[in-house]
């Protein structure tokens, strides 16, 4: 992988497809993309298109094997590359080691200016790879993006509402930047292209590809620990109120425990 251009990297969190909808018998695919990286890599795309800064789009994904198909969907809707960052020592892996296994994937890669995140994951919202990322990999800074506006070889000229107007920010590289709108809408994706990316193949990255320390993968290397996990949502039995707005206040203020 290595060339002449420019690469921009889209790091990919795939998802359950039943996340995105109530409807969980309406996916042939067992993962969709996170709605925040799917409508950043449309845009990049867009930009890609118009022709006046050549550039490569590479998207990274650390997941289970069975997310390749996923990756293959990513080079039908126009990203050059695609990479499968997969390995039995990554389960389990909380932000800190994700973002340590994902800044030694970008590192491989050659000519990176730009690592481009989702604002978070709608299966986590925690919001934390991209300035993790930003700090492993020496890179300037984090910024937050609403709209693609222009990419050159030196700069990224960007979008953002900033309190009640909207910017145009202009920021040099390297950089890693968080796209903070989403879609959920399916991407339309060309059935050739589709039909042609099933042929291509995804290079699949292991912990011996990446040169990782076990010790900072998975269960071992991450700072969090998970004790105990819930699948149905709990609902308590509500309490209608009666009486003044004073009267009210009064019988909220007991029941949390305020005098």
């Amino acid at each position: 992988m290595e060339d002449n251009l420019f690469r921009i990297v889209i790091c990919i969190k795939p998802i359950r497809s039943e996340l995105l909808s109530q409807d969980n018998n309406g996916f042939s695919e067992p993962f969709s993309l996170n709605p925040y990286e799917m409508l950043a890599l449309q845009q990049f795309v867009k930009l890609k298109k118009t022709g006046e800064t050549p550039f490569k789009i590479t998207c990274v994904c650390m997941a289970h094997p069975s997310a390749e198909s996923l990756m293959k969907k990513m080079l039908a809707m126009g990203s050059d590359e695609a990479v499968l960052v997969s390995d039995s020592q990554f389960s389990g892996s909380d932000t800190v080691a994700t973002s340590y296994i994902l800044s030694q994937a970008i590192s491989k890669l050659e000519n990176v200016k730009l690592v481009v995140c989702g604002l978070k994951t709608i299966d986590g919202e925690t919001g934390q790879i991209p300035p993790a990322l930003s700090e492993r990999l020496g890179f300037q800074s984090v910024v937050s993006a609403d709209e693609l506006v222009a990419i050159t070889k030196d700069t990224i000229t960007y979008k953002r509402v900033c309190k009640d107007s909207l910017c145009t920010l202009q920021k040099d590289y390297p950089t890693v930047l968080t796209f903070r709108q989403f879609s959920t809408k399916p991407p339309v994706v060309n059935l050739l292209a589709l039909k042609r990316s099933k042929n291509k193949e995804i290079p699949h990255w292991n912990g011996e590809d990446l040169g990782t320390d076990v010790s900072r993968c998975g269960l071992n290397g991450s700072k969090t620990k998970v004790l105990q996990i819930q699948n149905e949502i709990v609902k308590k039995d509500g309490q209608e109120l009666e009486g003044t707005v004073d009267e009210k206040v009064e019988k909220i203020m007991g029941i949390i425990g305020i005098k």
